[in-house]
């Protein structure tokens, strides 16, 4: 039991931390939306609404 919650904590950690500091995918800049920096989301968003 103490190997499984032991497991479980480290599991959070390691979660939260990747959760935590993120970067775009096309760049180093923080994470904005669904993992886009704030210029590549609203680019992104724009090709979308441009080109379906």
């Amino acid at each position: 039991m103490k190997k499984m919650m032991a497991l479980i904590a480290a599991l959070a950690l390691a979660v939260s931390l990747t959760a935590c500091g993120g970067h775009c995918k096309s760049c180093d800049q923080p994470v904005y939306k669904d993992g886009y920096c704030e210029y590549h989301y609203i680019l992104n968003s724009a090709q979308d609404a441009l080109f379906g």
